[in-house]
């Protein structure tokens, strides 16, 4: 039935989940079920030269010390700078005029110039197009640690804590894959080094919370993870390999490609040498 406005939707319902083609629906945030009112980004392109501002991290503890902001407005100044910690999005009254439409915070998009789409950005993270980010695995990595390595890539953007969990996951994995020996995975790593894993990569790990005394359990999600640590742990996920797969396989591929005899001769000569 269609009103007068040309209005098709129903007029009576009960509560109804979130729906962008509804104007009340059960809030995702309180419950409710209520009115919801929309609101449209109006874009106003930056300047050349200037990005989104992002607030540091440490934006509370730089303005609790900063000795040049008076006492009585650091309160104000973090509470309005802790929205933007907190990655929400909203709305703010415009500085330059009260006539103005207000900011929408926290939220930016860019536009390519080669393609022309467009990219939703929520704070410092890219919520669309889905990405894959991080490094490619290295192809010699078993089938099952893969799978683990490309789900870290795909969640990377929007949970750098989930990925550097799975990437923990995938190291301890790895060793078990290639038979180290060990009953803790600070063993295991070890005695990776003792068979030619680069000792700079071990002590990379420990960096990364991956071994030694602040070590995180793999599959546990770490507060102090972030998007540099999960990426430098995609990193030393393929040196591992590398090292340890990739290269021993080259060298046994080009030994074998070595005429029968010139092998033959080289094993008698090993021989004698023991």
């Amino acid at each position: 039935m269609t009103d007068s406005k040309g209005d098709v939707r129903p007029k009576k319902r009960g509560p109804q989940p979130p729906s962008i083609g509804l104007t009340a629906y059960i809030c995702p945030h309180c419950g409710t079920h209520t009115t919801q009112y929309w609101h449209q980004l109006f874009a106003s392109r930056f300047d050349k030269g200037k990005a989104p501002f992002i607030v540091r991290p440490d934006i509370e503890n730089f303005v609790r010390k900063e000795l040049d902001i008076p006492e009585s407005e650091k309160e104000p100044l973090i509470k309005h700078y802790l929205p933007y910690l907190r990655r929400e999005v909203f709305l703010r009254a415009s500085e330059d005029s009260p006539f103005n439409p207000p900011e929408a915070c926290n939220i930016a998009l860019s536009k390519c110039y080669e393609c022309d789409d467009i990219a939703v950005w929520i704070h410092d993270r890219l919520v669309w197009p889905p990405q894959r980010m991080g490094p490619d695995p290295n192809k010699d990595l078993p089938d099952q640690i893969i799978v683990d390595f490309e789900e870290a890539r795909s969640i990377l953007s929007l949970s750098p804590r989930g990925a550097a969990a799975l990437l923990r996951l995938c190291v301890e994995k790895l060793c078990i894959h290639l038979n180290a020996e060990g009953k803790t995975l600070d063993q295991r790593i070890a005695n990776l080094v003792s068979n030619g894993l680069d000792e700079r990569i071990q002590k990379s790990l420990d960096a990364v919370r991956v071994i030694g005394n602040e070590a995180v359990h793999p599959g546990q999600l770490d507060l102090k993870d972030d998007h540099k640590t999960a990426e430098t742990l995609f990193r030393l996920m393929n040196l591992i390999a590398e090292k340890m797969i990739s290269e021993p396989a080259h060298v046994e591929e080009i030994y074998q490609s070595l005429p029968p005899e010139k092998r033959e001769g080289i094993e008698q000569r090993d021989k004698k040498t023991q």
